[in-house]
């Protein structure tokens, strides 16, 4: 959140309440999300938006990280 205020850049989350728990390697899920964020972050334009985007139910899960730059 502090690099998006940086960039001025509008960082969005959205995690449906239903999405439950993930099972999976903790580390490497967090390492994904972080690279795809971070991809996110370096080229957006001034006022740009980010957002990550969860939903699922308990079979399976839906994550979304999205740009416009």
């Amino acid at each position: 959140r502090s690099v998006a205020a940086e960039k001025k850049v509008d960082l969005a989350v959205e995690i449906d309440q239903q999405v439950g728990v993930i099972n999976g390697d903790a580390r490497r899920l967090r390492q994904v999300i972080d690279h795809l964020l971070e991809n996110s972050l370096t080229y957006p334009p001034k006022g740009g938006r980010i957002l990550l985007h969860a939903e699922g139910d308990t079979a399976r899960a839906l994550i979304i990280v999205s740009d416009n730059g």
